[in-house]
């Protein structure tokens, strides 16, 4: 029989409570995160809304001036304005004073492990949510918004802040400078490098908010698994046949009729045959079917993951019962401003003018 004067571990069950948080913020470092991999994850700025909302720059190139006479001045234009909110999510559990004291080591160590993963698989869903209703209606401040006030991959596409005042005077717009981030044929489209060229392009032609050329490099192709092995393919074989083919049809072995010729060629997408730069795949478990994306890094106000509170579990024992009460709570927001560094491929959604 133990001495009653000792200290033993049924005698001071809130050691073991404080086990469980260990084990808790192990589980939460060692889960790994998508989220973070396609987003660029962020501390948010202080108080309870974020206000966005830029200025077109100078919409003037330089003109050239005589002796003695004065420059001319540009006026940018004010625009794009979106109030964004954070959103708190949270999950717990409870044990008894009998089950901490006689379950030391079993099931109970299996519960901090279970709110750890619960709670980074709702970053990864919620992160991935942006992409996943990319071009789904909007309504203001929802989280595919993005500046313009449309869908981060409208079927309208988007149209330039310095075309604002030109609307307010029509109220028409036209297909002209618009920017339209899927694929012009069908936003149905498979993987292929012919639709992979299409994405290149669009980044070749981009241009600002005043229509002058800009420079983006994409760099991040993120699929779902059912495509992988297509962009892994694209990514890093040889064998490429033709654009117009798919890319993806021509023999290895270079015997089948008609594609013989392309039997040594590097894929156009592969970045060792020098079109293109370098980029890396992404595969993603919580992006729908027969989705992909191919986005720039490091675009200003890009797809961001906005942490306002990190995920933390806590515990309080309650005086009546002695049992303890675990919980785990997380703020946080995601969304894009700026929608210039996504081309995304989104199924059934074609281009349009309205």
């Amino acid at each position: 029989m133990a001495n009653p004067s000792m200290i033993t571990s049924k005698s001071m069950p809130l050691q073991m409570a404080k086990e469980l948080d260990n084990i808790y913020r192990v589980a939460l470092a060692e889960w790994p995160a998508e989220y973070s991999q396609v987003l660029k994850v962020q501390t948010a700025p202080a108080g309870p809304t974020y206000y966005q909302a830029e200025i077109s720059g100078l919409d003037k190139l330089p003109s050239e001036i005589a002796e003695a006479d004065g420059v001319s001045y540009a006026v940018p234009v004010e625009g794009h304005p979106i109030m964004r909110n954070y959103r708190q999510f949270g999950l717990g559990y409870i044990i008894t004073d009998l089950m901490l004291k006689d379950e030391r080591y079993g099931n109970m160590k299996k519960l901090p492990k279970d709110l750890a993963k619960a709670m980074r698989v709702l970053n990864d869903i919620e992160g991935l949510r942006l992409f996943n209703e990319a071009e789904d209606a909007i309504a203001a401040g929802s989280v595919n918004q993005v500046k313009d006030g449309k869908a981060m991959c409208a079927a309208v596409g988007h149209i330039l802040l310095n075309d604002v005042m030109a609307f307010a005077q029509t109220g028409t717009y036209t297909a002209a400078g618009r920017l339209y981030n899927i694929p012009e044929s069908s936003a149905s489209a498979d993987l292929t490098e012919t639709t992979f060229l299409e994405a290149q392009d669009y980044y070749k032609q981009m241009v600002d908010e005043n229509g002058f050329p800009m420079a983006l490099k994409p760099d991040k192709l993120i699929v779902n698994y059912s495509d992988s092995y297509v962009a892994h393919r694209l990514h890093t074989q040889q064998f490429g046949g033709s654009v117009a083919g798919g890319g993806l049809a021509a023999d290895p072995q270079g015997t089948s009729t008609g594609v013989a010729e392309n039997a040594h060629m590097l894929n156009f997408a592969n970045p060792s045959s020098g079109f293109v730069g370098g980029w890396s795949v992404i595969e993603s478990r919580f992006l729908d079917d027969d989705r992909w994306f191919f986005n720039a890094s490091g675009v200003d106000e890009g797809p961001g993951f906005f942490w306002k509170d990190q995920p933390k579990q806590s515990s309080m024992t309650d005086f009546d019962t002695d049992s303890i009460k675990y919980k785990a709570k997380q703020r946080f927001n995601v969304w894009a401003y700026e929608y210039r560094g996504v081309f995304g491929n989104i199924t059934g959604n074609t281009r349009s003018i309205a």
